[in-house]
Formats: C-alpha cells, sequence, structure tokens
C-alpha cells in the first residue's frame, strides 16, 4: 500500500511540474506584452512552444533519474534541484526552437519564462516539503529504521531520529559493531534495543520490516559493513552512510559525483553559492566602472610619473592568485627602475617577520612614489586586473612566488580564494602587523566571508585612504 501511495505521489508531482512550467509559459507571454503595452489576445501562448517545452522538460526529468524523494533533503538541496531542471530544459528548449524552426521567443519573455519557471517549480517542492513533514511530524507515512555503528555515533543518529520527528523515520533496532568489547556495548538507548548482530542483517531486515539501514562508522571500520551494505542493496533495503568518517575538524564537505560515481568533496574555501557569482560579477561591473570614472586621475598619476623619474609607468610583477596559479599584477610605478636588484642589498633592513619583504623608509621609492603609496594610489591599476577576473575588489592581497615557496602549511590556505585590492589587514594597523597576524586576518577574512563583509571592508578602505594610514 505504501509503495503505490509513493509511486502515485510521484506522478502527481510530475504533473504538477508540467502543469506549472505551462503556467509559467503563459505568464510570461502576458507579462512580456504586459511590459511593452502591447494589446493582450488569445494567440499569445503558442501551442508548439507548449508542446516542446512539455517534452524537453519530461525528457529532463527522466534522464536525470527524478525520483521525488523528500524524506531526507531540504530546502537547499530542492533549490539546486529546480535549478537544475531548469537550465537543462530551458538549454533543450532553445535549441529545439532552432532545430524545428520555430517561431523565435523574444528575449524578454524567454527570461520571464526561466525565472517563473524556477520559482513555480522551487516553490512546489517547498511546500509539498513542508506538508511531508506536518505530517510525518504526526506520525503519518513513518518509515522503520535500522542503525548500525560504533556506541557514540549509534546515540547521535538514535537522537536526530527522535528529535526530528518530520523526517518519518522510527529507529526500531540498534546492531552494535562494539560488541566484542563489553565495556562499549550498546544494549539499550532511548527504548532502542539492540537486536542483534551483522551476521543475522538478513533475518532482522525481513522479521522487522525495515525500510532504511543508517550506517556510521569510523573511516577504520568501513571495511566491517561493506558486506552489510551489500546485503541491503540486493533485498532492495535503502542504504545511508553517513559521510564524516573522514572526520576532517573545519572542512565543509558536499556529496557529488565524479566519473560516474558517488564522491564526498571535502573544502574550507567558501562554497560557489549565488553570493560568491554575485561577488564575481559585481567586482567586474564595478571595477570596469572605476577605471572609466577615475580616467582623469589615472592619467594625471601617469603624467605625474613619466615626468619625474626614469622607466615605465606601470610595474608589473608576477604574483600568485587562486590556488596558486600565476598573474601579472599592475600598479603604478613608485620605485626606481632597478627596484628589484637593489632588493638583495637591502634584505638586512626587512622590517618583516616571515616571508615578506617591507621597510619603512625604502630608499628606493621615487618622491612621487612615496605620496602614491601614503594615499594607497599605486594600487588603482589593479582595477585592470579584477576587470580580467585575476583579483576582486576584497579579498587577501596577491602573495609573491618566493613568499609562497616557503609558506607554512596552514598559511597556504590563503591561496583558496581570490586576491584583493583591499582587505583585512589592508584597512587595520598595516605596519604594525606581524607577518603571522597578517596571514590569520587574511584567513580570518575567509572563514568569515559574506558580501556585507565585503562591503564593511571597502567602506573602511575610504577613511584608510582619506588618513593616510598606509605605508
Amino acid at each position: 500500500m505504501l509503495r503505490k501511495n509513493v509511486a502515485r505521489f510521484r506522478k502527481l508531482n510530475f504533473l504538477l511540474d508540467n502543469l506549472l512550467s505551462v503556467t509559467a509559459l503563459a505568464a510570461s507571454a502576458v507579462l512580456e506584452h504586459l511590459i511593452r503595452g502591447e494589446v493582450l489576445t488569445y494567440s499569445l501562448i503558442s501551442y508548439r512552444h507548449t508542446t516542446l517545452l512539455l517534452f524537453v522538460l519530461s525528457a529532463v526529468i527522466y534522464l536525470r533519474g527524478e525520483r521525488y524523494v523528500y524524506r531526507l533533503k531540504g530546502v537547499r538541496d530542492f533549490a539546486k534541484e529546480s535549478l537544475t531542471i531548469v537550465t537543462y530544459s530551458a538549454a533543450l528548449f532553445v535549441a529545439g526552437i532552432y532545430m524545428l524552426k520555430f517561431p523565435a521567443m523574444p528575449r524578454l519573455q524567454f527570461s520571464l519564462l526561466v525565472l517563473l519557471q524556477f520559482t513555480a517549480l522551487f516553490t512546489l517542492r517547498l511546500f509539498l516539503l513542508k506538508t511531508l513533514h506536518h505530517w510525518r511530524a504526526r506520525g503519518y507515512n513513518r518509515q522503520q529504521a535500522l542503525v548500525v555503528g560504533t556506541r557514540n555515533r549509534v546515540r547521535e543518529v538514535v537522537d536526530q531520529m527522535i528529535e526530528q520527528k518530520q523526517w518519518g523515520l522510527k529507529a526500531v533496532g540498534i546492531i552494535s559493531l562494539d560488541t566484542v568489547d563489553l565495556k562499549k556495548a550498546l544494549y539499550r538507548y532511548r527504548d532502542i534495543p539492540l537486536i542483534g548482530s551483522l551476521e543475522k542483517l538478513p533475518d532482522l531486515i525481513r522479521e522487522n520490516h525495515i525500510d532504511y539501514v543508517f550506517f556510521t562508522v569510523p573511516g577504520r571500520r568501513i571495511d566491517d559493513v561493506r558486506e552489510a551494505m551489500l546485503i541491503c542493496e540486493e533485498m532492495g533495503v535503502m542504504v545511508c552512510m553517513q559521510a564524516d568518517f573522514i572526520e576532517l575538524t573545519a572542512s565543509r564537505y558536499q556529496v557529488s559525483e565524479f566519473a560516474g560515481k558517488p564522491a564526498i568533496v571535502y573544502s574550507r574555501e567558501p562554497e560557489v553559492t549565488t553570493a560568491i557569482l554575485l561577488k564575481a560579477m559585481l567586482d567586474r561591473v564595478a571595477a570596469a566602472i572605476g577605471v572609466l570614472a577615475l580616467s582623469p586621475l589615472l592619467i594625471s598619476i601617469a603624467a605625474a610619473i613619466k615626468f619625474t623619474s626614469r622607466g615605465p609607468v606601470l610595474f608589473g610583477q608576477e604574483r600568485c592568485g587562486l590556488h596558486g596559479r600565476r598573474f601579472r599584477v599592475l600598479k603604478f610605478r613608485t620605485m626606481v627602475s632597478n627596484a628589484e636588484s637593489l632588493k638583495k642589498s637591502l634584505a638586512h633592513l626587512n622590517e618583516m617577520d616571515g616571508h615578506a619583504f617591507k621597510i619603512k623608509d625604502d630608499p628606493r621609492i621615487t618622491p612621487v612614489g612615496k605620496i602614491l603609496r601614503k594615499l594607497s594610489l599605486d594600487e588603482l591599476p589593479q582595477l585592470l586586473n579584477v576587470v580580467r577576473g585575476e583579483m576582486s575588489l576584497v579579498g587577501p592581497r596577491p602573495p609573491l612566488p618566493d613568499e609562497v615557496k616557503h609558506y607554512d602549511l596552514w598559511q597556504r590556505r590563503k591561496l583558496s580564494m581570490k586576491p584583493g585590492i583591499t582587505c583585512l589587514w589592508q584597512v587595520g594597523d598595516r605596519n604594525d602587523s606581524s607577518f603571522d597576524q597578517w596571514m590569520r586576518q587574511d584567513l580570518e577574512y575567509i572563514d568569515n566571508w559574506s558580501l556585507m563583509l565585503d562591503a564593511k571592508i571597502l567602506l573602511r578602505t575610504i577613511p584608510a585612504v582619506i588618513n593616510a594610514t598606509g605605508r
């Protein structure tokens, strides 16, 4: 009976996806005419476009193996799922119009269609998720689960199943992997009994009508449950393996796929989200506008450099960007033309510990360069690096390759985010920071990154420049 209800639910979900997509198509046509101030007619909606949209949507859902599973998914999962379906179907929709030589759809209408379709599919899934949570929390459609693992891990899973009633999972038994050590053995927890051993798993599944088997084991014990997982697969029982067996303490992880096989991706760098993509877009747009708006100032600075010292106006230096990729950072030249060759002879004057090089009253700096550095105006050409996508407006400063070679392991994580023109160190007390403090500030920025933090740093950069608190 349960399987029949699930099958009906999935068919209903599929039909609602198609109905909402057609509704989005009709709404996009109406909105496009209203925005343009044109008269609405009954022939707004093309039956060819409607048929093609239904076909490509059904194909995408079928080919992706969409199973309409809601039990262990969250809002974020459904946002990603809806976006994937809409993206694939939109691409096939455009290709179909071109190949079948259907009437072209106005760009405004197509944009509205994609937006409305995503909103509709995501809202539907969110509504169904909340509805299912409501009924499961009241005891309907509950599924029975076995929990297999070591003592503390089993207790955590059982706690979650009991407290998260909206999952609709009832732990009916425990299989402990610690039965050899009687002191660690878990015979009952929160009225959930130890009901057997892994050797008797097939009988336990049959006798207790098990829907799910949850495996929660440390990395060194994975081989102990491998055969049991294969048994569950053979018997058609859902298997869930908790993905924290590597036990990394600070990295986020996500389930992904590599070469057609499941994979777990661990990362401490900021996740690629809408906010990160928005940051990249805003960086380039703002940098391009900045170059145009500041062009009179840039030309004036270039002229001052050219007429007061010998050498090029711009100074290009190889730096390390995201994950150590090399690029040439651009600055207005503030030193004499042979500054790099003089660096070794001044090494004994270096005021920074670690691997950075910095002298407060560097004799290589020109008179104009001293002013530019004091006001941080020498950094302005890096707006071009931002436009090219090599840098960001806000981010850790790009280090020299020679510095990176000598980084400690923990310092290397500074390269996990695209470098920027300004960061926490730039708007703080730069000259009094040690190398380790400087690095920790960069890592603090990476760990706490947000668009709001970027905005605050940019706002703090303005008074830092005006008050000449730079080098």
